[in-house]
């Protein structure tokens, strides 16, 4: 014991006596420690393995594929893998990363790697393989920074499919936000046709998808279905797909252009009455509000059809003082989907006034011959029913989206979803700090388009009730 407290004294003064002098300084060459190690990828000094990937031979090293990789440790080292006695060892890829591996590998000999939107889900499957947890986490984050890109560079929806997969909820939600708040732009992506139909399935089960109309979205639904050149593949899609597209929301003209189609005369049978019934409920609106029985739910159109979007636009938002940045828009929301004027029917839509403090609340009233003011830094969206007439519950759904733009493209960077019971002792709904206001005042912020401030509210009336039956449940 005594031995062991004399060399820690010692060795503390040793490292206090270092520290007083001058001349002491730690030399760090770790550009030249690393190219050492990149020279030695794909070469034949001091090979002791060979990696066999599809066509493709690398000559390698174990002390680096071993001190990389828990797995390749495992694979080289124990007497239970066959592999630990070759010196040729053949790997089975997934075929799309074969063309990665090369990448893969020079990762382990450099620490660093060049990513790109279209490769880099197949680097994060070999990370995910061999156990490399630092390059699994550096996929994520390039993910996670890449999810809003161009259409044609776009690869959210591979990524969250492997998401759901593996379990990487961080990276899922970011992914599903993205896609469904623009739709648009991922119906236009590169593995918009490579969606696997549960996936699509559960898209057309959402509402919160932001999409022109219904149509726009079944001609795309269509091109993804008509994709495959298998005809008992086709069917298979189109027999999943058809009961979650909401027919009743597309007009008369909309729906006889599908029965013209060449997918519905070769498949007449699938779509069984579905056109038939949203036919039906064109023709039997009434202004009655309890006639308000419709089964599909609205999605958030912003097609002027629908009535259910109103573009709200401050320009110039950091030089706007907060005391003329009130953004105010009146809607008039339908209750039923009317394409087309129905004379005499009244009582068809509820009225709405919608406002949006995007610099701050801020509310000038007279008090005693003067001005007072209340204030604060949030933003504040209020919404209030201006019609009331009859003593029923009226649910409704509303959906905030504010644009950003990035790379020449426009694109939703920020969604807010609220559902309020609107009634006589209710007739006004408030929500506070739909978005930090200092994401938008930042002179690089990203909730911007150009210097102006752009958002969509959507408006949804989802079910009306009588006040009796809402006690009695």
């Amino acid at each position: 014991m005594a031995d062991t407290k004399k060399l820690g004294t010692e060795k503390g003064e040793e490292e206090s006596e270092a520290k007083k002098d001058k001349t002491h300084a730690l030399i760090e060459d770790k550009d030249d420690f690393i190219h050492r190690f990149r020279t030695l990828y794909n070469s034949e000094t001091f090979s002791d393995i060979v990696l066999v990937v599809g066509d493709n031979r690398f000559f390698a090293h174990k002390i680096l594929l071993v001190t990389a990789s828990e797995v390749f440790e495992a694979m080289l080292s124990e007497a239970r893998w066959q592999e630990s006695n070759q010196n040729e060892v053949c790997l089975t890829e997934d075929e799309e990363c074969v063309s990665v591996f090369p990448d893969f590998l020079k990762y382990i000999y450099s620490g660093s790697v060049e990513l790109t939107t279209s490769m880099v889900h197949k680097l994060l499957i070999l990370a995910d393989k061999y156990g490399i947890h630092v390059l699994h986490k550096t996929c994520i984050d390039y993910m996670s920074r890449h999810i809003v890109t161009s259409p044609d560079t776009n690869r959210t929806l591979t990524w969250y499919h492997y998401a759901k997969v593996t379990n990487g909820q961080r990276l899922q939600e970011k992914c599903l936000a993205f896609i469904l708040s623009n739709f648009s732009i991922i119906q236009k992506a590169p593995d918009w046709l490579d969606l696997t139909t549960t996936v699509m399935v559960e898209f057309l089960q959402s509402s919160e998808i932001v999409v022109e109309s219904e149509y726009q979205l079944w001609i795309e639904v269509e091109r993804w279905i008509k994709a495959v050149e298998d005809p008992d593949i086709l069917l298979e899609k189109l027999k999943a797909v058809l009961p979650h597209v909401r027919f009743t929301m597309m007009t008369p003209a909309e729906l006889l252009k599908i029965e013209n189609s060449d997918l519905y005369t070769e498949n007449t049978e699938l779509f069984g009455n579905r056109l038939m019934k949203a036919y039906r409920g064109h023709s039997l609106h009434t202004s009655d509000l309890m006639s308000h029985t419709r089964e599909e739910p609205y999605r958030n159109y912003y097609h002027e059809l629908y009535g259910l979007c109103e573009h709200m636009k401050l320009r110039s938002y950091i030089d706007t003082p907060k005391t003329e940045s009130q953004l105010f828009v009146n809607m008039s929301v339908p209750i039923h989907l009317k394409p087309f004027p129905v004379e005499g029917v009244d009582g068809s839509s509820m009225s709405f006034e919608v406002a949006f403090y995007p610099q701050g609340f801020y509310q000038a009233h007279p008090l005693y011959g003067m001005y007072m003011s209340r204030q604060n830094d949030n933003t504040v969206l209020n919404i209030t029913r201006s019609s009331v007439s009859s003593q029923h519950i009226v649910n409704v759904e509303v959906t905030l989206v504010i644009y950003a733009y990035r790379d020449n493209m426009k694109y939703v960077a920020s969604s807010c979803r609220i559902s309020h019971k609107f009634s006589n002792k209710s007739r006004h709904c408030k929500v506070e700090n739909v978005i930090n206001v200092e994401k938008l005042r930042s002179k690089k912020s990203t909730f911007l388009v150009g210097k102006n401030f752009e958002a969509k509210i959507f408006l949804k009336i989802q079910k009306i009730r009588p006040e009796e039956k809402d006690k009695k449940e």
